[in-house]
């Protein structure tokens, strides 16, 4: 701000030149024609709102003819017809806002019918007119170091000769839809667009940045005017570093680094780095049009400065912004209808204090060439563009169209814009005409003619096979292409230009001559190979089919430049080229790359050639440099293998290296470095070969050289673990704790790593021949606790040494005492002997002791049944037999001590149980005669009611059950004087007719004589009892009782039924009672 006021108050006292009074501070000059050859010449020149000075009410306008003036000049009288403020700010601000202009309008006419104008114009080489005017300063000259003038100019210059050229020749200048922003927030992106739009004639305007003329038109007069001293940076952009001004533009940074004007609409894209910077954009409007003979020619020329100001960034409003956005310029193809949204700006909340979004104004125009342009608001702060068209032939431009669009926020300090131009072209859909005709041998012509379509209008031949296999293409507009034999093709023509507008041509062509067809490959008409070193490549045909008839072969050589000129090897002519044969395969002995050419000829006369192009592969075998590897013990680790071919490895394809053909034991450290681990131990041999191949790929040509060696496991043998010694040895001999023997081995090399504290323990040898190692401690005993022992030994033949070690503990006797039941009855539960066996450390016998029977009264022989089922897991069975049982408990641990013991078990009376009623009882009685068949004297009676009451000592005894229906388990007790009693049971049952059933009733009945009826069970069996519980009927005959079969009375009958839905089922019953 303090920039902006030194400056008012510099304009206000420099008066030095009276000629130029007044101070631009950007402007511009149009030419329009208005009828009857008639020019309307409008000067647009700003003045800063706070300047007090005022612009003149007429100025002087210069007139040039032709280059530089070389044919005459004139000037102009030039009126002041009105004045606007055209920055933005607030509609409730009073005064002067924030860098607001005052554009003041000067107009004048240029008849160019007058003598003035048709005297120098009759001149061939003075066919332009240039307008211009500097007769005001320049507001921001006199502040700027390093500029040519403090001149303000501003100019345009009509091009009459290329305008009668045109088919119009007559032109009206380009409007105006906005002014391009002046203001702009240090530090954020801006789009600068300039709102100049030809909605007249629609030309081409070409935007070109320039430097400020300060004394004539187009005296290419370079002059800087902002601190960056670059008219094509006229404000200080934001770079990296941020010292440099000059970097490349980068538009997709954040925010966008260096600057851009683009030349097709003239937008600027820039980030302003400097609050308070001030400058000025100056660039031409250029416009062209298409003369008679369809060339662009020059016009007009516009010349136009705008005044930029960098302003400090609002703490609470940002710029509007650009949200989406679609790829421009934009391409339409005529008859095909655009409907898309192009542009949506927002007023987002992105500044620090800003609290809501921004209302938007929106400037832009209303159509394209008629079409409407569209704009809608999905809410206040939200502004979409849209584009609806449906472009006609006349409305093709291969220059776009251009849409300005600018909206500005309501925001009050100051309102912040967001501009950008829309660049829409429109295509012609591309033409021709397309022909396609079969000229036999397997061959079409294809044609295309007259085709247009604008700029880079192409055709593109694909031929397909039914079934979607690619045939051919090609980009001539007149080609032969060759075919794949019989079959039905589909051809197209894909007609396209630079907009990506298509036309297709579709056909479809069916061939039945039989004709010769190929491979000589992987592909067709060119196939790809390679030939290993030291091989013979034999080249033949693969899928080779041909008409009826002889045929006839030919093998050529071709060098690679032949080759290679040539897309189909039917192109090359063979005539030039060297023969290698005529059969059907062809030997080649290769020392280099080679292509080979085969053409196979039909009876017709109809040829077929083939191209195989072979990369002869040149690499030495590999080979081991030692052969067989050397033998390793197999207590070995590990061991390297480095470089061990005659070939660096890290050269070869993926297919290099060295494995191991029995298992992972080959490790890669690198390419030419591989570690071998040894396999563990075997168990029945004392060796394992391992067997190594040595690959090299060369382009997939493999070379192998196989190698072996032996890992020896010598000597062989082993120490038993965790032995154990009782303290009370006087020593142990160290060849009981060997579990394996070694063969072919040195003596035991023993050592005593470590041994109980003070126990004075070594390892001592006898002297007796061969000496034996032995461990001693103490005199008559081994002292308590653990001793690890080594013992190594070494192979007679390699050399390999293996050490095995083990820990043996010496460990106190273990005392046990039976101290359990040694008497027993033959009813008695099984006896737990462990559960009687106290070992004097506390632990359990369970895991310790297991017991056997040594003697059954007296008999070993061990035939008698107690022998074998006597003890089942260390339990004694007393029923297996009575009388006396010698038992012996062993241990397999050392230590404990063993023993055995006698148990007796004690003999009994034998009793069993008859009743009457057998086994059953139908309610209403309920009384049983029970019978205890034995000779004890006394005898006990349970009845199974689970109540202690219902217990007796009488023998026969009259038990009754009280009307209680149950199943019943009697037991009885015959009593021995020696206090051990015999057991039997019987089940009985008391019943009552009408009790719970298996079965709802309801599903079922029976007839008079008890037939049974059911839709839903199957009848299996009738069971009829007497009221004393006997059976006096069964059948299993659905027949019912026969009649006067029962004498008269009352029975009870139970069906047995299956339900027939479910036969898996368990049988059910049905009960009743049965008055016969």
């Amino acid at each position: 701000m303090t920039k902006r006021l030194l400056l008012t108050l510099f304009l206000v006292v420099n008066t030095l030149q009276i000629a130029k009074a007044a101070y631009a501070a950007g402007g511009e000059m149009k030419v329009s024609h208005i009828g009857n050859n008639k020019y309307l010449v409008t000067l647009l020149a700003n003045k800063p709102c706070a300047s007090i000075m005022s612009f003149p009410t007429t100025t002087t306008l210069n007139v040039q003819f032709g280059f530089n003036g070389a044919c005459g000049t004139t000037t102009l009288t030039m009126s002041q017809t009105s004045s606007r403020e055209i920055n933005t700010k607030c509609s409730t601000s009073t005064g002067c806002g924030v860098n607001t202009l005052i554009e003041y309008t000067y107009q004048c006419t240029a008849d160019l019918n007058s003598t003035t104008f048709t005297k120098p114009l009759s001149s061939g080489t003075c066919q332009e007119i240039t307008f211009y005017h500097n007769s005001f300063y320049h507001a921001f000259y006199t502040l700027a170091s390093g500029v040519c003038s403090d001149g303000f100019l501003t100019a345009a210059t009509l091009y009459v000769g290329n305008l009668n050229r045109c088919k119009s020749k007559t032109n009206i200048a380009p409007v105006s839809v906005f002014d391009p922003t002046h203001n702009l927030p240090v530090y954020r992106t801006a789009v600068i667009a300039q709102g100049i739009v030809d909605t007249s004639e629609y030309d081409w305007l070409h935007f070109v940045q320039m430097p400020s003329y300060a004394v004539t038109p187009y005296s290419n007069t370079t002059c800087s005017y902002s601190k960056s001293k670059n008219y094509l940076r006229p404000l200080d952009p934001v770079c990296v570093p941020s010292t440099s001004t000059s970097c490349s533009y980068n538009g997709s940074a954040n925010p966008v680094r260096g600057a851009n004007f683009d030349t097709l609409s003239g937008d600027f894209i820039f980030t302003p780095a400097n609050s308070g910077d001030y400058g000025v954009l100056s660039y031409h409007i250029n416009e062209y049009r298409r003369d008679t003979s369809g060339k662009w020619t020059l016009i007009c020329r516009y010349f136009k400065e705008v005044p930029l100001y960098v302003i400090d960034a609002p703490a609470d409003n940002n710029s509007p912004s650009i949200s989406t956005l679609v790829g421009q310029p934009i391409n339409i193809c005529v008859g095909n209808k655009y409907c898309n949204k192009v542009i949506q700006m927002n007023d987002i909340i992105a500044a620090p204090k800003q609290t809501k979004s921004d209302s938007l104004l929106t400037y832009t125009i209303k159509n394209v060439h008629g079409s409407p342009f569209n704009v809608y608001a999905p809410n206040i702060y939200t502004r979409a563009f849209e584009v609806c068209w449906t472009p006609k032939n006349s409305d093709t431009s291969y220059v776009p169209y251009l849409i300005p669009i600018k909206v500005v926020d309501q925001h009050c300090s100051p309102p912040l814009e967001m501009s950008y131009t829309i660049q829409v072209r429109v295509y012609p859909i591309p033409q021709a005409t397309n022909t396609v005709r079969y000229i036999g041998c397997n061959k079409i012509e294809v044609k295309t003619k007259n085709l247009r379509g604008g700029p880079g209008a192409k055709c593109l031949w694909q031929i397909s096979k039914t079934g979607g296999s690619f045939v051919a293409k090609s980009y001539k507009e007149i080609d032969t292409i060759y075919m794949d034999g019989i079959g039905k093709y589909s051809i197209k023509a894909l007609m396209s230009n630079v907009g990506s507008c298509f036309n297709f041509y579709d056909t479809t062509l069916t061939l039945t001559d039989t004709v010769v067809d190929f491979t000589l490959g992987n592909y067709k008409p060119i196939a790809d190979t390679f030939n290993c070193p030291s091989a013979t490549f034999i080249a033949k045909p693969y899928n080779l089919s041909y008409p009826a008839g002889k045929i006839s072969y030919q093998w050529y050589g071709v060098d690679y430049f032949t080759a290679y000129a040539y897309a189909d090897p039917r192109s090359i002519n063979q005539s030039k080229l060297p023969k290698l044969g005529t059969s059907s395969s062809q030997s080649l002995s290769l020392q280099k790359d080679s292509i080979v050419l085969l053409s196979i000829t039909d009876a017709k006369g109809c040829t077929v050639t083939r191209e195989l192009r072979i990369t002869q592969i040149i690499s030495r075998d590999l080979k081991w440099k030692t052969k067989p590897l050397a033998p390793i013990c197999g207590n070995a680790k590990s061991i390297s293998l480095l470089d061990p071919t005659n070939k660096d490895m890290i050269y070869g394809g993926e297919q290099t290296g060295i494995r191991c053909l029995d298992g992972k034991y080959l490790d890669s450290i690198g390419p030419n470095n591989y570690k071998i681990k040894a396999p563990a131990k075997p168990k029945t041999t004392d060796f394992i070969k391992l067997t190594f191949v040595a690959t090299y790929d060369t382009l997939g040509c493999l070379s192998r050289d196989t190698n072996t060696i032996d890992f020896i496991y010598r000597p062989q043998f082993s120490l038993t673990r965790n032995a154990e010694v009782c303290t009370t040895t006087p020593g142990l001999l160290m060849e009981k704790i060997v579990a394996q023997s070694p063969k072919k081995a040195s003596p035991f090399d023993w050592t005593l790593l470590s041994s109980p504290t003070k126990s004075n323990a070594q390892i001592g040898y006898t002297t007796t021949t061969p000496r034996k190692a032995i461990l001693l401690s103490y005199p008559d005993s081994i002292a308590v606790g653990k001793y690890k022992i080594s013992a190594c030994a070494n192979d007679s033949a390699l050399g390999c040494r293996y050490c095995d070690t083990t820990i043996v503990t010496s460990v106190q006797l273990y005392l046990a005492n039976y101290q359990g039941d040694t008497l027993a009855c033959p009813h008695s539960w099984p006896l737990d002997l462990n559960k009687g066996l106290k070992i004097f450390t506390g632990q359990s016998a369970d895991t310790i002791y297991t017991w056997k029977v040594m003697s059954l009264n007296g008999d070993t022989s061990r035939t008698q049944n107690g022998f074998s089922k006597g003890v089942i897991n260390n339990k004694l069975q007393p029923a297996a037999a009575s009388g006396r049982w010698l038992l012996s408990y062993k241990t397999s641990k050392p230590c404990y001590q063993e023993s055995s013991i006698a148990i007796k078990v004690q003999d009994t009376l034998p009793i069993t149980i008859s009743s009457n009623p057998d086994t059953l009882i139908t309610l209403p009685k309920t009384s049983f005669n029970f019978t205890a068949n034995t000779q004890a004297t006394r005898v006990h009676w349970d009845f199974g009611t689970g109540s202690p009451d219902d217990t007796a000592n009488l023998n026969p005894i009259n038990w009754s059950f009280a009307n209680s229906p149950a199943n019943y388990l009697i037991t009885a007790q015959s009593f021995h004087p020696n206090g051990c009693y015999g057991v039997t049971t019987k089940k009985v049952k008391v019943v009552e007719f009408s009790g719970i059933q298996d079965i709802n009733p309801l599903h079922c009945g029976w007839t008079n004589q008890l037939r049974f009826i059911s839709s839903q069970y199957a009848y299996q069996q009738l069971t009829v009892y007497n009221m004393n519980g006997q059976v006096v009927f069964q059948t299993k005959e659905n027949n019912g009782v026969p009649i006067q079969y029962l004498p008269p009375g009352t029975y009870s009958f139970v069906f047995e039924i299956k339900d027939i839905l479910n036969p898996q089922a368990k049988m059910q019953t049905l009960r009743g009672k049965w008055v016969n």
